[in-house]
C-alpha cells in the first residue's frame, strides 16, 4: 500500500525533550549521563546536549570540537581525552558540586574545574537535545539525571 505524503509542514517534537527541571536538578549539586552517536563530524556551533532552558548560563553538557564539555556560564571543563568519533557510541557523564565540575568520557575521567554554583536550572526547564540551532546530529539516548553528586568511581563504572 501506499505511504502518505505530505507537503506541509511538519514539526517533529522528538528533536528537543523538555523536561521540568523544579523538583528534579539543582544548581548545587547533581550529575549527568547519556550516550550520544555522532552522526557527522561536522557539528553545528557547539551542539548542546542536555542543557538548561535559560539562556543566562552555559550548557551543562555540550561538544566542542568533538570533545564534550560543560560549562557553567564561567569555567568551561572539557574532558580533555581526545575526541569523539564519528559513528561511535560514546558515553558522557558529567557532576557538579559546590565546588568542582568535571567530565567523564568512555570510562576517562577528565580533570575536575572549579564551579561558579550556577547553571540556570532554578525556575527553568532542562532540554535534552539542544534547541533548533544548537541540536547535535546524532542520536542521544538513556539520558539520567539524578540530583546528586555521584562518586567518580560510580560515573566512570557507567561511562565504560
Amino acid at each position: 500500500s501506499p505511504i502518505p505524503t505530505t507537503t506541509a509542514a511538519v514539526t517533529r517534537n522528538a528533536d528537543t525533550l523538555t523536561y521540568t527541571a523544579t523538583g528534579n536538578i539543582l544548581d548545587a549539586i547533581g550529575s549527568v549521563y547519556c550516550e550520544f552517536t555522532q552522526l557527522k563530524a561536522i557539528q553545528p556551533d557547539n551542539p548542546r546536549l542536555v542543557s538548561s532552558q535559560a539562556t543566562a548560563n552555559g550548557p551543562l553538557m555540550y561538544e566542542l570540537g568533538g570533545q564534550p564539555r560543560m560549562y557553567d556560564g564561567t569555567t568551561y571543563a572539557s574532558s580533555g581525552l581526545g575526541n569523539m568519533t564519528a559513528d561511535t557510541m560514546h558515553n558522557l557523564a558529567c557532576s557538579w558540586s559546590g565546588v568542582s565540575i568535571k567530565n567523564f568520557l568512555d570510562g576517562n575521567a577528565g580533570s575536575g574545574q572549579a564551579y561558579d554554583g550556577l547553571f540556570g536550572f532554578s525556575g527553568s526547564n532542562i532540554l535534552i537535545s539542544g534547541s533548533a540551532s544548537t541540536s547535535p546530529f546524532g542520536c542521544l539516548r538513556n539520558v539520567r539525571i539524578w540530583s546528586q553528586a555521584l562518586p567518580d568511581a560510580t560515573l566512570q563504572s557507567i561511562t565504560t
